[in-house]
């Protein structure tokens, strides 16, 4: 089947609608997932967050902060979503592209560049979750990057000998040792930073290593327990 023809599990019903018709009741259906999913995802740990760090504020408050932040999270996703599906059904149907392989890199980059970059001033999504969310992405990306650049080293190292388990073998122990040396790295360039330069962390992560890290000032007892 062809990437500009509709989607494989589309049920008899939906065959007998036309194209466009498909492509905006999936765009609704996209948007409807991002809403859901948003709303599960970010009331879960915000109610969890709300119990461990803000107990002296009322209990209703916190459970409106958290569906708040719900609704928010899922106006991201949601957004991202339409934009998304909206530019890649634009791009196959007109066809600009002879081939399909990069409609989906672009679709994303529009997409990204409306909901998570927001270049203009009245920002429409929260900029305190769409930087988080960028961020979770970019971490996820560097470890498929690197995953990727395993694999090709397993073959330059094996050469001709590519037997799936010769090679699953060789994947698995340069990736550990890949990842022993970037956490080792991180977290000793984290802790530089944290020394000389702080005001550059971000302010949760600085305020989280004050408080293990930065505690040397104490007398008595109830200073050693942080009472």
């Amino acid at each position: 089947m062809s990437d500009y023809e509709s989607d494989p599990d589309s049920d008899d019903l939906d065959l007998a609608l036309p194209q466009i018709v498909l492509d905006a009741l999936n765009m609704l259906r996209a948007s409807r997932n991002g809403v859901v999913y948003g709303s599960r995802i970010r009331f879960a740990h915000a109610i969890a967050v709300s119990f461990i760090f803000r107990r002296n504020v009322p209990l209703l408050k916190r459970v409106t902060g958290a569906a708040s932040l719900s609704l928010q999270h899922a106006k991201v996703l949601a957004g991202f979503a339409v934009i998304y599906r909206g530019t890649l059904y634009f791009l196959r149907r007109s066809r600009i592209f002879k081939s399909h392989k990069f409609v989906h890199f672009i679709a994303g980059a529009v997409a990204g560049f409306f909901v998570y970059g927001q270049p203009f001033k009245n920002a429409k999504f929260a900029r305190a979750i769409t930087h988080q969310v960028t961020l979770y992405l970019i971490s996820r990306l560097v470890l498929a990057l690197g995953s990727i650049l395993a694999e090709k080293l397993s073959y330059a190292v094996l050469e001709n000998d590519w037997s799936p388990n010769t090679l699953s073998e060789v994947h698995s122990a340069i990736t550990s040792n890949a990842w022993t040396v970037t956490a080792a790295l991180s977290w000793g360039a984290c802790m530089y930073l944290y020394q000389t330069d702080p005001k550059h962390i971000h302010k949760s992560l600085r305020h989280s290593l004050d408080y293990m890290y930065n505690n040397d000032n104490w007398s008595g007892v109830k200073g050693f327990l942080g009472l």
